[in-house]
């Protein structure tokens, strides 16, 4: 069993808002983003000792694709 600490980059590559409306009393937008990202390992540590090789950790290179809706009511 291994426990590690890692960093987490995203970088944004594009966003769009389709949709934005607003009123006297509520708003609410809709968002897409698309972006990539690396998530890099730094500390490890082994909590079971075992007989194997040495465990090394590899940065982990990731695409991502959001869609967020915000609505808010204002009283």
């Amino acid at each position: 069993m291994v426990t590690y600490r890692s960093t987490q980059f995203d970088f944004p590559l594009l966003e769009y808002v389709p949709l934005r409306s607003f009123s006297q009393d509520q708003a609410s937008n809709l968002k897409i983003q698309f972006s990539f990202g690396v998530d890099i390992p730094k500390i490890t540590e082994v909590l079971v000792p075992n007989a194997y090789d040495p465990i090394v950790l590899k940065p982990i290179w990731n695409i991502n694709a959001r869609v967020l809706f915000n609505w808010r009511h204002y009283f």
